[in-house]
């Protein structure tokens, strides 16, 4: 396969690492399910996500989600970078149903920690529109995006050096009587930026166009 990697979630699979491409993130003891096109909890007892392992994902890379469903309350969908295939170590991003976003990661030991205080998004976060968080290699910098209908919009940005150095992209949910679902995730490497293309003596401009 090759990324970016997608998921529409489409027909039910409980758990979702029931099909192809997903496996369980290690701290973590359930993966969600794909419920009828979106991707759901259903009994909100405890923390849910997987991470995509059919690609191998650059450590520069993103991982993004359509909100389908937001219903406020304590429900939580999440997104999910440099997951660890062998140990608990993964970055968190969740959109809680209050409004706000909230930064984590899971260190070697399973315990989740908090990077920073909770942030409040520029506008209203509703049904329809796409979260997403990237990581970049050189500064380890994640990035909080939401596209409200016109574009995506850069939120804010944290340090994510204190989790994993590299990983798989993947998501996250924890959310009572489908109370929060999401829709068409996706994940990839993020491209270099232009002026990190043309930099040295081997410019890519004007090559094979």
């Amino acid at each position: 396969m090759a990324l970016p990697a997608t998921e529409n979630f489409t027909g039910d699979d409980d758990p979702l690492t029931g099909r192809t491409g997903w496996t369980l993130l290690p701290v973590l003891a359930d993966s969600g399910r794909s419920l009828s096109g979106q991707y759901a909890d259903g009994d909100g007892t405890g923390d849910k996500g997987a991470y995509w392992d059919a690609d191998t994902f650059a450590d520069g890379q993103y991982s993004q989600m359509i909100l389908a469903v937001e219903s406020g309350g304590n429900d939580r969908l999440g997104l999910i970078v440099r997951a660890s295939t062998s140990t608990n170590v993964a970055t968190l991003v969740r959109f809680r149903g209050d409004g706000d976003f909230e930064f984590f990661y899971w260190d070697s030991g399973g315990t989740r920690n908090e990077i920073g205080v909770d942030y409040t998004p520029s506008a209203t976060v509703a049904a329809g529109d796409i979260l997403r968080i990237e990581i970049d290699d050189a500064t380890d910098t994640i990035t909080l995006k939401v596209d409200y209908g016109a574009g995506f919009v850069t939120e804010t940005t944290r340090s994510g050096a204190s989790g994993n150095a590299s990983g798989q992209a993947g998501l996250y949910i924890v959310a009572a009587s489908d109370g929060m679902l999401g829709d068409d995730w996706e994940g990839g490497d993020l491209v270099p930026a232009v002026s990190a293309l043309v930099s040295g003596s081997h410019s890519l401009l004007g090559v094979g166009l």
